[in-house]
This record gives structure tokens, C-alpha cells and sequence, in this order.
């Protein structure tokens, strides 16, 4: 049940107001002035303790364990260049509890996972190929769906006891122009237009080699009367480009969610790049943010690397990853000095998110690689084919500066991986990781417990600014739900604490531009709700 506000300030001696000098708020867009802000609503959770702390985090892979993608793989993994499984997680039944989905479009069958105590069962019914999965409520019925791209785009919608049923999305091209061979490559969660009703943005790749017609990318909104195509809303000079994933978040602080999109084979179809909204109608900023990318990119996360409250982007693709920073100039490329390049290969950067893993206050990057591109074409002194597996990578941030750990965290593994995501899995404070592969199995690797570095999670609206303040200062992330290459999660945002016992303030500037502040103490390991 959530807390009154005004209950809420009395357990827990909180203070929301907006921030009292105006001066400093972000500039809005007066033509799209919004009614006066409904005053968000405070949920407190319940601490937890660490009896035994470990004295730094360590995984062990548990997939099988777990119940996930328990169906046979081939010991030998085809070649190819296959671009799934996809993830996506959500509680769907609201039970605490986190559903699975991992979806392929070929090399093995799409799964829903329910979650359970200890584990996963896989939800019976045969799933269509798809990839880029999102849970979201489609019909306004306070319960989240799985709307699915691929070939074919289609909703699972949930009904009673984590069932579904097959929906069809409508025609997301006029009929004079439903020849295509775009696929949906990944969908972005926003209220793009601010009517209170979330929209989708839809990625779709541009088929810029073979046989094909193109078409453009689409927003689709999710009203309760039936999904909505709006056709006119993205440039086609970018739409049209192949797309592959998306990351939505106010990048102009102007009280709308805009978009940056990481498309493959920038240098010839055209680069990755930043839209601003400006009243649900979307223009390429390419030009103004320095932000754009001819590089064959794949997927994008977000977060506040230095603290500083602005945001900060890590760009998987190919030969190169890119990590890039906002400062108050434009954007600026800091993949050199920042290390997150060093001891990496030039096989194709697929799954890259951003995390805590030893809840220092500081975020990490977890990256996975892998190709197989053109089999039999490399061949290796011994006679063999190149594979182009490839070690995880935990780049673990000191200062500004990465360096991959993933040894001694035990992430031994080798493979040509796609997907990744990182959540606290079984309720120890500590991000666990899943993470699919081209064609075998998907890998869970669970914390082996938890460790004497405090957390806190806070679970916002989708698409609004979270600043904690500690002792060691304030961190910044953004609630979304898109999470890196072709994950997505609806869960709270982590934020590692180190040895700091409290968090005295809690700041949140929600989609619409509206911002308050929620003065604490608050307890630390725990999970704080805040909604509207």
C-alpha cells in the first residue's frame, strides 16, 4: 500500500516542496505548460541486514538452477551473426517477484519465466519468434503486458494467473506502403506527447543491405481503447537509418523525454544521434549536441558517472565502444581516457549497462562481446575456424578511471554473448547479472551474498531524475526501462552508499519537468517507492 504524503513526512520526517529557488530549475517550454503538479506520494520500505557480510561481492552462474533456458543447446553452437536473445523483466503480478522474458527470433525457443522463491518456471504457451521485449500496461488496466518486436510485433496480454494471450498490433505502415522488411529492433517506454498516456518509441532497423523496402521508425501509443500508430512524429533522414537500440531521457531539461538512438553501420547509412522533443514531434540535434557517432553502434545506457547531476552515455558497437560525457558545452568522447577500452577486443560490442557491483557509490560498466561473422572465412594456424568468442567484462570505476575485475568475481566465462542486464535477483543488496548468448544458454550469475557497503533502491516513474544525497555527496540516475542492447527491466534504480548510514535527502524531477525534494534521514538497504 502506498503512503499518503503527508503520512509519509511523518515517519519519516520528509519535506517535499519544490526547489525554492526557481533559479535553479531547468528552462521549460511555456507553450507546453502543464497543469500544476499533482504532489507525488512516499512509500517506505523495510530495511534489511547483512549478518554475515562477505568482504567483497563474488557470482556463481545458477541458470540451470534457476530454472532458465533449461532446453537443449547444442554443445557446438551454430555460426552467424545473429543479433538476439533479447531480456526483459518486470513484476508482472506485483507480487515481488520478478518475471523473465527471453526472446529469440531463431537458435532456440522464446521463454516467459515467472518468477517464484528461489527461482523461475517457465509460463506455458508457445511464444512467436521476437526480440526486444518491454513490459508495459497496454491497455490501461494497471497490469503489465510484453509487447515484443521482431518481424512480427505482438503483445502477450496478461490475464489471470500469469497467463496470456496473443494480441496483433495494428499496421504500423499505411496500406499503400505495407511491403517492408524493417524489423523492430528495440522499444523505448515515455509519455512522449504529456498526456499522461505512455507511448513506445519503436526502433526498426533499415534493412540497408540486400532486397528490402525500408520504412521508418514509429511511435506507438499504448491508450486503454487499443493501441495508437502515430506515423509522423520521427525524421525520416533518421528514422531510416538501422536502428538498434534506444535510451529515453530529458536530455535538454525541458520537461519532455527525448531520444538517443544507436544505429549500426553509421558510417553508411547514417550516425547514431540524440532527438529532441519538442511537443511529440521529434528533430535530429545531431548538429548542436556533438553527440552523433558514425560507428556501427548497438546498444546505449545512462547514468551520472561523476557525480556532477548531468548525464553520461556508454555506446556498445563496432570496432570500438564509446563512453561519452555531458558537460556544460555539449557532449564529449572520454572512451580513452576513462579505460573503458583497455584489454578490449574489436569483436563487436553487443550488451553494455551501467551498475554498482560493489556498492561503493560508483558506476560500473558490464559489457559483454562475441562474433561470428562469416564462418569459415578466418581460419586459425591449427586449421580451425575463428569464433570470435569473447571473455565478460566488469569494468569497475576508481575515480573516473575503469579497470575489468570480471576474473575475480568469478565471470570466467567465454562466448559470443548479446544481452545483458543487471538486478538484484535474490534480495542480498547486491546487482545480479543475466546474460544471453547468440545460441545457447542464457547465464544468471546470483551474489553470493551480501557485503558490508550500504544501498539504497528508489522506484520512480519512468522517466524521471533521482538524485541521492549521502555523507560522500549526491548521485543521479534516470528511472527507465530501456537498460542497453535489447533489455529492458522495470525495476527500482540502485544506488550503491559504500560506508555511508544514511541518506539525508532524496530529489526527484519527474517527466513533466516538475521538481521536488524529500528531506530524509532515510535508513539505508532498502527500497523507497515514489509515484504519483
Amino acid at each position: 500500500m502506498k503512503t499518503p504524503l503527508s503520512l509519509a513526512c511523518l515517519l519519516a520526517a520528509c519535506v517535499p516542496a519544490k526547489y525554492a529557488d526557481e533559479a535553479t530549475a531547468p528552462p521549460r517550454d511555456t507553450a507546453t505548460e502543464m497543469a500544476p503538479a499533482v504532489e507525488p506520494e512516499l512509500t517506505l520500505g523495510v530495511p534489511s541486514a547483512c549478518t554475515d557480510p562477505l568482504p567483497e561481492p563474488s557470482f556463481v552462474e545458477q541458470g540451470l538452477d534457476l530454472g532458465v533456458d533449461t532446453d537443449e543447446f547444442s554443445e557446438e553452437a551454430p555460426d552467424g551473426h545473429v543479433d538476439g536473445p533479447s531480456i526483459a523483466v518486470g513484476d508482472v503480478n506485483q507480487d515481488g517477484l520478478l518475471e523473465l522474458a527471453v526472446l529469440r527470433m531463431e537458435n532456440g525457443d522464446s521463454h516467459v519465466y515467472g518468477g517464484e522463491p528461489g527461482g523461475f518456471r517457465a509460463l506455458p504457451g508457445e511464444l512467436y519468434p521476437g526480440r526486444a521485449g518491454l513490459f508495459a500496461d497496454m491497455d490501461g488496466d494497471n497490469d503489465l503486458d510484453l509487447l515484443v518486436g521482431g518481424v512480427v510485433p505482438y503483445t502477450l496480454e496478461v490475464t489471470s494467473g500469469l497467463n496470456w494471450r496473443h494480441e496483433s498490433w495494428p499496421a504500423l505502415d499505411p496500406p499503400e506502403e505495407s511491403e517492408t522488411r524493417s524489423t523492430v529492433h528495440d522499444l523505448s517506454l515515455a509519455d512522449f506527447d504529456g498526456d499522461g498516456i505512455d507511448d513506445l518509441y519503436v526502433v526498426r532497423t533499415a534493412v540497408p543491405f540486400g532486397d528490402g523496402v525500408a520504412r521508418n521508425d514509429r511511435l506507438l501509443r499504448l491508450d486503454p481503447d487499443g493501441l495508437e500508430v502515430v506515423r509522423d512524429a520521427i525524421p525520416s533522414e533518421v528514422g531510416l537509418r538501422h536502428g538498434f537500440d534506444s535510451v529515453t531521457f530529458d536530455e535538454d531539461n525541458d520537461g519532455d523525454a527525448d531520444v538517443y538512438l544507436a544505429h549500426d553501420h553509421g558510417a553508411t547509412v547514417g550516425a547514431s544521434t540524440l532527438l529532441h522533443n519538442e511537443g511529440g514531434t521529434f528533430v535530429d540535434a545531431g548538429d548542436s549536441c556533438f553527440c552523433s557517432l558514425q560507428v556501427s553502434a548497438k546498444g546505449v545506457d545512462i547514468t551520472d558517472l561523476n557525480r556532477d547531476g548531468r548525464p553520461d552515455l556508454f555506446i556498445t558497437g563496432a570496432p570500438l565502444n564509446h563512453l561519452l560525457s555531458q558537460t556544460e558545452g555539449g557532449w564529449l568522447d572520454i572512451s580513452d581516457t576513462s579505460g573503458v577500452r583497455d584489454g578490449v577486443s574489436h569483436a563487436a560490442g553487443w550488451g553494455g549497462v551501467f551498475l554498482d557491483v560493489d556498492n561503493d557509490g560508483h558506476k560500473d560498466i558490464l559489457l559483454v562481446q562475441g562474433d561470428r561473422w562469416n564462418p569459415g572465412e578466418v581460419i586459425l594456424p591449427d586449421g580451425t575456424e575463428a569464433r570470435f568468442d569473447e571473455p565478460i567484462h566488469l569494468m569497475r570505476q576508481d575515480d573516473g578511471t575503469f579497470t575489468d575485475i570480471a576474473e575475480s568475481l568469478n565471470l570466467s566465462a567465454l562466448g559470443s554473448f548479446r544481452s545483458v542486464l543487471a538486478t538484484d535477483l535474490n534480495s542480498d543488496g547486491i546487482e545480479d547479472l543475466i546474460i544471453t548468448q547468440v545460441a545457447e544458454r542464457t547465464l544468471v550469475y546470483l551474489s553470493e551474498g551480501c557485503t558490508s557497503a550500504n544501498w539504497i533502491a528508489v522506484d520512480a516513474p519512468v522517466g524521471s531524475k533521482v538524485s541521492v544525497t549521502s555523507a560522500s555527496g549526491t548521485q543521479t540516475d534516470w528511472a527507465r526501462v530501456g537498460r542497453g542492447y535489447q533489455s529492458t527491466a522495470r525495476v527500482p534504480l540502485h544506488f550503491g552508499l559504500g560506508t555511508d548510514p544514511e541518506v539525508s535527502a532524496i530529489n526527484i524531477t519527474l517527466a513533466d519537468g516538475e521538481r521536488f525534494e524529500f528531506a530524509g534521514p532515510y535508513e539505508p538497504r532498502q527500497t523507497i517507492s515514489i509515484s504519483r
